[in-house]
């Protein structure tokens, strides 16, 4: 029958064991991430809608009034990212903003824009995004003062996807820091708690 002392060594070590589990799943981002939203166009605001350009910054605005709707979100890791629509099918038109839209100067900050390149008449959006940064996919349309009920967005990449603002988002240094973390628990820790520990 083990001693009491055995009894509470074995106890640390399991609640060491479990404590670092915890930590590690909590640090540990996901590798790659697919996130959908909705969103609809109802009467409301209007912008004059960019012009696309092929892979480069919009050059000039549809003069008609087009209703839109905005979306941030920011990634954690670099690399490159796929925006599209992909569901309730209608003549849709996305444009790419890093760090802010103004509707009122809808060129500043647009990275890209997008008429046909999804399915049918849906938009799609390929584009290198930098961790951390703020970016705003804007949904419109091709023809002015189109409302829609609803439509249904996706991004997807190579790392986690917040929608909203990136300060939420895992910093790529994460994973550098849990590494050091471990590190110092194994120099720290005395040795006979670490030998008992199996993950």
């Amino acid at each position: 029958m083990p001693s009491a002392h055995q009894t509470g060594v074995c106890s640390t070590k399991s609640k060491f064991a479990v404590l670092l589990v915890i930590a590690f799943s909590a640090a540990l981002p996901a590798l790659a991430d697919v996130i959908t939203y909705d969103g609809s166009l109802p009467v409301g605001p209007t912008f004059h809608r960019p012009f696309r350009n092929g892979d480069s910054p919009p050059f000039g605005t549809a003069e008609g009034d087009f209703y839109y709707n905005v979306q941030d979100f920011a990634v954690s890791v670099d690399g490159v990212y796929t925006m599209q629509g992909i569901d309730y099918e209608f003549d849709q038109y996305m444009i790419l903003y890093q760090g802010s839209f103004d509707p009122v100067n809808p060129l500043v900050n647009a990275l890209v824009a997008n008429d046909d390149d999804g399915f049918g008449a849906l938009s799609l959006i390929s584009h290198s995004l930098d961790a951390g940064t703020q970016y705003y996919l804007v949904t419109t349309t091709f023809q002015e003062l189109t409302t829609v009920l609803q439509f249904r967005n996706e991004i997807d990449g190579p790392g986690t996807i917040t929608l909203g603002d990136p300060q939420g988002v895992p910093e790529p240094s994460t994973m550098s820091l849990l590494a050091l973390g471990l590190v110092a628990l194994g120099v720290f820790l005395p040795r006979k708690w670490l030998r008992g520990v199996r993950l």
